[in-house]
């Protein structure tokens, strides 16, 4: 058990290291994960409300992301913290497999704190029964829009979330870090973007590659 008082309620499997255990009790304390390191659980990992899982991710292949592989059940509340590696920025099409029992898992995280930047959110998937998937998907491009024109842009990009003449140019926007966002918007102007849904599918999949080549 992990949150004994007066205890050091911190575990870390970082830099290349392993971390095993029989079966994992995660009560008031943190537990870290690093793409490098091995977390294995012989037996049944139970998080409580004040636990904390904390997961560096850096792409979606295996060794590029943390996760916890256990051989019984996990039982999941408290936090879900996601930390960035390296350079990673999300993609739309990029899925992690984080939490692997072979027991199945009940319950969710109580709270996903997202310290990854870029316009997607992190979304996470219980629904495959023995394992947690997790997901990113577009949340609004408005706060990153510093002048009107960005804004307009913005507002566009949002409404248009959704269409199949956007797709193209959303997944390439998914995939701007979020500090190159704004700066992105103001290649946009919003009267062109109005223009890619009622022009011919040919048309739209012209102007839709001439904005993702303006952005990039």
């Amino acid at each position: 058990s992990l949150g004994r008082a007066g205890a050091n309620n911190q575990l870390s499997g970082t830099g290349g290291g392993a971390l095993r255990a029989g079966s994992l009790d995660l009560n008031n304390a943190t537990l870290q994960v690093s793409p490098t390191a091995t977390a294995r659980v012989f037996g049944d990992y139970t998080q409580t409300i004040n636990g904390v899982l904390e997961l560096g991710i850096g792409g979606t292949n295996a060794g590029e992301y943390g996760g916890l592989v256990m051989d019984g059940k996990a039982a999941l509340d408290g936090t879900l913290s996601l930390v960035p590696v390296g350079l990673y920025t999300p993609g739309t099409n990029h899925v992690q497999r984080i939490i692997e029992p072979s027991g199945g898992v009940t319950g969710t995280f109580a709270t996903v704190v997202n310290q990854i930047g870029g316009v997607l959110t992190p979304r996470l998937d219980y629904s495959a029964g023995n394992n947690v998937w997790l997901n990113w998907v577009l949340a609004s491009f408005q706060p990153y829009a510093r002048t009107p024109n960005q804004f307009a842009a913005a507002v566009a990009l949002d409404s248009a979330n959704g269409d199949p003449a956007a797709a193209a140019l959303l997944a390439a926007l998914g995939g701007v870090p979020g500090e190159q966002l704004p700066a992105a918007l103001e290649q946009i102007a919003p009267e062109e973007l109005s223009a890619l849904f009622t022009l011919p599918f040919g048309g739209q999949h012209s102007l839709g590659n001439g904005f993702r080549n303006r952005i990039g």
